[in-house]
């Protein structure tokens, strides 16, 4: 019983605001102009996401599903990095732990 609310809400949450949220209505102001992420001058190699005007860190992927980084701030420098820092020191220590 329990499990068919749950999976009836989330299906009524999904068909009501669509896939990453594109039914949601945004009370933009009409002064107010909207950045248009899906130029392609923004967009390095076609999968690269490069805007310094945009202060997003993530934003939704040109092509299927998922999310990039916004290379143009440095916040998304320092998270690549950082995991590719952490990454082989993780491996390492789970070696370690399993030798």
């Amino acid at each position: 019983m329990l499990t068919g609310i749950i999976v009836a809400g989330a299906l009524w949450l999904a068909i009501g605001t669509g896939q990453s949220g594109s039914r949601i209505r945004m009370g933009y102001a009409k002064s107010a102009a909207r950045l248009n992420r899906d130029d392609d001058r923004y967009w390095k190699w076609g999968i690269f996401y490069y805007n310094p005007d945009d202060p997003a860190w993530f934003v939704e992927k040109r092509f299927g599903i998922g999310w990039t980084s916004n290379f143009a701030q440095p916040a998304s420098w320092m998270l690549l990095v950082g995991l590719l820092f952490i990454l082989p020191l993780l491996m390492k220590f789970i070696t370690w732990l399993l030798t």
